[in-house]
């Protein structure tokens, strides 16, 4: 044999010791009984023990915990049982023992070779520990996440490009109103957009910015619309081309109606504040007309020809004043005179009168609640309520109709109220006023209650109508809720807040007889000079003798200078220097059987801060004609 030869074995088992003792995975072999029969440097590294410790042991006892004993006896039944090389080719993964105690994540790579006549397996083993755990946090990352997408509070749907869903969670589901996955990934993404365009934009910002946001309109199962707002991120492939949407949903439909209710009463209430100071500039203006016309009017014998004009005139002046009131009452600065009363009997009262305005093409039924608890509201701007809301009914209804007027006792909830900005939990009398018209589209519902507007042709309304209802019913503490829809009527309800007291009772109607005047001397006290004028020759027309004042300083020496008694003072509320209720002050110590009637054109906010509304007290709220003041002045005299 040449010493090539010779050394050739040699030269192989060097280089197989080089190639075992450089391998970074342990290279360990056993024969066909588990006995070790090599153990590289790497498993000394790997396993904690050396060549000379593991040699004639058993690899099962000594590296194989007992709960993974199976799992390894499991590898080798073809090795004994068959003897022929190649049985074992096959890799596990199993937890391994360190000579410390600790365990080791391994994965075991088996083959079988004969040496000498023996069958022995090789086992390459690699430590996985890292991998494995690395591995666990994936898959508690993969679960977390799983968690988290399936119970979040926002929708969350991932999709392709072209539309198709991938994924959906619970929420989607719930807010789409679908039962399962299935059945919301048989439509695509574009089915649930009430406008299907609106997916194109959306997409072209994705594609451009890598994410966008949208607010849309959306159709649920049961082909009720949603707003919602959609966040979407693109996930790009290898190749940068967008491979698919991650796209969050939040349903803002509740969010935006409560934020379009809170913008139009910013709105109201603003122009509110401008209908208040217009309307106290015309009330001393209006009182002026009205009372001036009168008194010329009385003058004037029945077949005069200035009587027409003056009596058109003062027609006008009245139909003025009734608009200001109406501006008064959207703005709600109205001084009511408020009573303990039942909505059953307003409507009742009124019905008979409503029939007649509305004509014979509109029938008015009543469906009043039984046991219906009383409000606290003022009659007369109740029954305005009831004609406004009627009218716009018959107006609806061109061709003819029903109205119904119902009356209920409901409790609003929590939940009620803040949905619905302006109302509050609790008791409520609910008065429903339901027609069969043409109803009204969201746009122009959203406008209803703005002072001026209206869908009614040149000279066929003022626009004041439901503005008219919309302040008087905040006045009074309680809601105006309005469903409509085209084609199908409408329906507005009147909530109003019950109390817990007995009923009033009735009151002197507004039309009650002229009164007679007076021979008694009457303290006038106004700032306004034609007003103060007017009112000074209303009165002395009827036989009073009048003390007329500019201001409350003058008031106070006039009353000083006067030697006779004075019965009553009849004084504006709001003057330069003092105010009329100062002024009655003043004069309470000097004159103790002094009866004071006030007077304003300027709304109850500031009536109320001079303390000028407390029980017992008489106020006229401008404009007011001749027949009103004389009565007020009558009854405040004679106590009654």
């Amino acid at each position: 044999m040449s010493e090539s030869a010779a050394r050739s074995p040699r030269e192989s088992e060097r280089l197989l010791r080089a190639i075992t003792d450089s391998a970074r995975d342990a290279i360990v072999m056993i024969d066909d009984g588990g006995t070790v029969t090599f153990w590289s440097p790497a498993a000394e590294t790997l396993f904690g023990y050396t060549a000379a410790e593991v040699r004639d042991r058993n690899l099962h006892d000594l590296i194989v915990p007992e709960p993974y004993h199976a799992a390894f006896l499991a590898a080798f039944p073809a090795f004994r049982q068959s003897g022929r090389g190649g049985a074992i080719d096959r890799t596990i993964e199993l937890t391994a023992r360190h000579k410390d105690g600790r365990d080791i994540a391994v994965s075991l790579s088996l083959s079988a070779i004969a040496i000498e006549g023996r069958w022995h397996a090789v086992g390459v083993v690699r430590d996985v520990t890292d991998h494995m755990a690395n591995e666990h946090a994936l898959r508690r990352s993969e679960a977390k996440y799983r968690e988290l997408f399936e119970h979040a509070p926002l929708g969350i749907y991932s999709a392709t490009t072209d539309g198709r869903f991938l994924d959906a969670n619970r929420a989607l589901l719930a807010m789409l109103g679908y039962d399962s996955v299935d059945e919301l990934f048989r439509l695509g993404t574009a089915d649930l957009f009430v406008e299907p365009e609106r997916r194109r934009p959306i997409l072209a910002e994705i594609e451009q910015r890598d994410k966008a946001q949208a607010e849309t309109q959306w159709r649920r199962k049961d082909g009720s619309v949603i707003t919602v707002l959609l966040n979407a991120r693109a996930k790009r492939d290898s190749g940068g081309a967008v491979d698919h949407f991650e796209v969050l949903v939040d349903d803002v439909t509740e969010r935006r109606s409560v934020e379009n209710q809170f913008r139009q009463a910013q709105r109201m209430e603003a122009v509110g504040r401008l209908a208040s100071g217009v309307a106290h500039d015309f009330n001393n203006v209006l009182t002026v007309i009205v009372t001036d016309s009168e008194l010329l009017l009385d003058g004037l014998e029945a077949d005069h020809p200035m009587r027409e004009d003056l009596e058109e005139i003062r027609a006008v002046a009245l139909k003025a004043a009734a608009l200001t009131r109406q501006l008064l009452a959207f703005s709600r600065k109205q001084v009511l005179q408020l009573r303990v009363l039942s909505v059953n009997a307003v409507v009742e009262a009124v019905t008979g009168m409503l029939q007649r305005l509305v004509g014979e093409d509109v029938t008015i039924a009543v469906s009043l609640g039984g046991g219906l608890a009383p409000v606290r509201a003022d009659p007369g701007q109740l029954e305005q309520v009831l004609m406004n809301l009627v009218v716009n009914s018959r107006d609806a209804m061109p061709e003819g109709g029903r109205v119904t007027l119902a009356t209920s006792n409901v409790e609003l909830d929590a939940s009620f109220a803040g949905a619905h900005p302006g109302s509050a939990p609790g008791p409520h009398v609910l008065l429903a006023v339901r027609d069969t018209g043409t109803g009204m589209t969201p746009d122009v519902r959203a406008h209803i209650f703005e002072p001026f507007f209206t869908t009614k042709d040149l000279g066929k309304g003022t626009g004041l109508g439901l503005a008219t209802v919309y302040g008087i019913v905040k006045q009074l503490g309680g809601f105006v809720d309005v469903e409509s829809a085209l084609g199908r009527g409408t329906v507005v309800g009147i909530y109003l807040p019950s109390v817990d007291a007995p009923l009033d009772g009735p009151e002197t109607g507004p039309d009650a007889p002229p009164v007679s005047g007076g021979s008694e001397t009457v303290l006038l006290v106004e700032d306004d000079t034609p007003v103060r004028r007017v009112l000074a020759d209303t009165l002395q027309k009827r036989g009073y003798r009048v003390l007329a004042a500019s201001d409350g300083r003058s008031a106070l020496e006039l009353a000083a200078a006067e030697p006779g008694p004075i019965a009553l003072l009849l004084t504006d509320v709001i003057m330069p220097g003092m105010s009329g209720r100062e002024v009655a002050d003043g004069l309470a110590a000097e004159r103790p059987g002094l009866r004071v009637v006030y007077m304003s054109g300027y709304t109850d906010e500031a009536v109320v801060r001079l303390g000028v509304l407390d029980a017992g007290v008489r106020y006229l709220q401008k404009p007011f004609n001749g027949n009103v003041l004389a009565r007020n002045i009558r009854e405040a005299l004679d106590g009654t």
